[in-house]
């Protein structure tokens, strides 16, 4: 049987890998930052076309949007999203990361490219550890721009879209670990929108599915 759209039941199981995807990710920031970092359950939901703008936010302000390609077993894109009023926060932490230290000189927008790399490897990895299946991602392209022309322009360029796009709603508090820090935390939402193509919808649900047995998830 051809699936074209994720259920209930899929959703349930997509919700459990993103969280295990957003524990990794906040581990991954803590290394990156050098500061204990905390994340709250992230909301998960199913979008499509007509919806998935209005689930992001504001469409009158301009967001921070990192855009990655998905290869390997599934194919698609991701879209990590930082809300304008965040991205000053999300800046000051990457000036504080091991990216500025290696780096030995003054810091641009691209250090959220590399967060945002490091982040797409902590939720594929989840995605292949529950679901067995291979995926890799490519590299990351900025895009400073408002969230109706990201998609509207997306939506354009794909020539075939299974429409399903899971979004993941993280929110990140860094407990900083520097004395010279007149604020001691520092919090962020970061949005995750993953577009598989229709075939890719099958077959992460297929594999959900087979996932679900071999684990004994009712």
């Amino acid at each position: 049987m051809k699936i074209e759209k994720f259920s209930d039941e899929h959703l349930d199981f997509i919700t459990e890998m993103m969280n295990i995807g957003a524990g990794n990710a906040a581990n991954a920031l803590s290394i990156l930052l050098d500061s204990k970092v905390e994340v709250k359950q992230p909301k998960v939901n199913i979008e499509f076309s007509d919806t998935i703008v209005k689930r992001i936010g504001d469409l009158s302000l301009p967001v921070l949007c990192v855009k990655i390609a998905v290869v390997g077993d599934l194919f698609g894109d991701m879209f990590f999203i930082l809300p304008e009023k965040d991205k000053e926060a999300i800046v000051h932490l990457a000036e504080m990361s091991i990216i500025r230290k290696k780096r030995k000189g003054q810091l641009d927008l691209s250090a959220v490219k590399e967060i945002a790399n490091i982040l797409a490897g902590t939720y594929l990895t989840a995605i292949h550890d529950f679901c067995k299946i291979k995926v890799y991602h490519s590299v990351p392209n900025l895009i400073i721009d408002m969230v109706q022309s990201i998609f509207d322009e997306y939506l354009a360029s794909v020539a075939e879209t299974g429409k399903n796009f899971i979004v993941v709603e993280n929110e990140f508090t860094v407990m900083i670990n520097d004395e010279r820090e007149k604020t001691p935390t520092s919090s962020f939402k970061l949005l995750l929108v993953l577009a598989p193509n229709v075939d890719s919808i099958q077959k992460l649900a297929g594999s959900s599915d087979e996932a679900k047995k071999i684990l004994n998830i009712r």
